[in-house]
């Protein structure tokens, strides 16, 4: 009697796990090959940028771009000095007006145009008074003990000069110095009030306005000059006690001009 052979019948799973193993690693082979892919992909894309920016890289190295200059090189400079000791405001006035072809002397503008009150002084009752510079300029700009004034008077002065001219004198209040820099753009020089030679503003005499009782506190050493240029790191001026073409650090210009309140002149038509 032939014996029959038992035939074994392997279930699903272990037919399956006769596949050879060469198979299973080229399976698991591809597989990784396909997670590398992205990051082969992207390491490719840094590559090729970097090739592609490399000279540029090398050339800004070599030539360096240059800093954004702008200037007024024609705003006619006049000195405060030696009639005017402390009469910046009138020269820097006189700068404007005959930038604009509205001839004046800074002697004159000071002479005729510019009003002027009592100087901060001791009263009967020992309280410091004197005029309010917003209004007027205390003392006499042609004598060492003058003070100064505001730009709301230096615009009346200059509106008053400019009378059928087609010319405005037109005061800026409380805007930022950087804005400053869209005049010059527009070849637009800007009279500022700031401190001489930039030093830091002291808050110095407190005195009464006793017309109006307001009190005035006084902020030294203020100066008026006219802004003609700037580049990254400051500002160019007409300094009437300085001289032309004065560069000063932006820093201690923003100090110095925040401290006057950020008060400009400048001209339209």
């Amino acid at each position: 009697m032939q014996t029959r052979k038992n035939v074994n019948l392997a279930p699903e799973s272990f037919r399956h796990s006769a596949v050879p193993r060469r198979l299973k690693h080229r399976a698991r082979r591809r597989r990784r090959i396909l997670c590398l892919l992205p990051v082969i992909l992207v390491f490719g894309v840094l590559a090729a940028a970097l090739l592609r920016f490399m000279p540029a890289l090398a050339y800004a190295d070599i030539f360096p771009a240059q800093a954004t200059t702008r200037r007024i090189k024609d705003v006619p400079y006049i000195s405060q000095l030696p009639t005017l000791p402390t009469g910046c405001e009138s020269a820097g006035a006189a700068m404007l007006l005959n930038y604009y072809g509205c001839t004046v002397t800074a002697e004159e503008f000071a002479s005729y145009y510019l009003p002027t009150g009592d100087a901060p002084h001791t009263d009967e009752n020992g309280e410091l008074i004197g005029c309010d510079p917003w209004e007027a300029f205390p003392g006499d700009p042609f004598s060492e003990t003058g003070w100064g004034c505001y730009s709301t008077v230096i615009e009346r002065a200059m509106n008053e000069f400019l009378t059928n001219t087609g010319y405005h004198a037109e005061r800026l209040s409380g805007v930022p110095l950087y804005r400053l820099k869209s005049y010059i753009d527009n070849n637009t020089p800007v009279m500022i009030w700031a401190t001489i030679c930039m030093e830091p503003p002291i808050e110095s005499d407190i005195w009464t306005v006793p017309e109006t009782g307001r009190e005035i506190t006084w902020v030294y050493p203020m100066h008026a000059l006219v802004l003609t240029g700037y580049d990254e790191n400051g500002y160019y001026f007409s300094d009437p006690l300085a001289g032309q073409d004065i560069y000063y650090g932006k820093d201690s210009v923003e100090v110095a001009y925040t401290a006057l309140f950020e008060q400009a002149i400048i001209l339209t038509n």
